[in-house]
């Protein structure tokens, strides 16, 4: 998994919206809940790692994709899930401390977004199993991020082809944001929503941060949803 795009909606106001693309035999998530109080610590949890894919709390926002650079094979067991490097963050003060100063030996690779919602801080970490891979990112510059497990390079392009255009046409309302996730079909091709044999888009979580403040929005299909504050 998955399907990641970030929205920046000015004064430091951004959207972020994931989709989970997983295979159908793993598990249903439980609905998202505030674990931690004190942060506002919000995240739907997945029973079989015990972490998570997507969690906010008043300070950050965190976001996973499987995979760093390229395809890879899994070589279990490793030392702890990739859903719980996420819950880490929320253990530190700066993810640019975290980025940098984390152990992530004996970890799968993967992808992480790492945004600080009051201030700048905007990071990529790709950890390609060997190394680290740290990229300070602009808010102000919309992006989107395919999983490299699932999706090869011209996917990715035509993907991000897409994502360019459907925001030239459409404001990057939450609904319309929503709407793009949900398109299931590009160019007579596979579309962002998907629904292969074993591997499908089992939901769609959205993180609205606006004046420092995370709205939490969890799809689990594409007629219901749960928000949290």
């Amino acid at each position: 998994m998955c399907t990641v795009t970030y929205i920046y909606q000015g004064n430091n106001n951004f959207i972020l919206t994931s989709n989970r693309d997983e295979h159908v035999q793993r598990p249903e998530a439980l609905p998202p809940k505030v674990y931690d109080a004190a942060q506002n610590l919000i995240y739907p949890k997945d029973p079989q790692g015990k972490g998570t894919w997507i969690a906010c709390s008043d300070k950050f926002t965190v976001c996973l994709l499987n995979g760093a650079f390229q395809p890879h094979v899994s070589k279990p067991p490793y030392r702890k899930s990739r859903g719980l490097i996420v819950l880490d963050v929320f253990n530190h003060n700066d993810v640019q401390i975290f980025a940098e100063k984390s152990d992530l030996t004996g970890i799968e690779p993967f992808t992480l977004i790492l945004i600080e919602n009051q201030t700048d801080e905007f990071i990529e970490l790709r950890w390609d199993g060997t190394n680290k891979h740290i990229s300070p990112l602009s808010k102000k510059k919309n992006r989107i991020w395919s999983s490299a497990t699932l999706y090869d390079t011209v996917q990715q392009y035509v993907r991000k082809r897409f994502f360019d255009n459907f925001f030239k046409e459409h404001p990057p309302s939450p609904q319309n944001i929503l709407k793009f996730h949900q398109t299931k079909e590009i160019n007579g091709g596979e579309g962002i929503f998907i629904q292969r044999k074993n591997i499908q888009t089992v939901s769609i979580t959205q993180v609205e941060v606006q004046n420092n403040r995370p709205v939490f929005k969890y799809y689990p299909s594409l007629t219901t949803s749960i928000e949290s504050l």
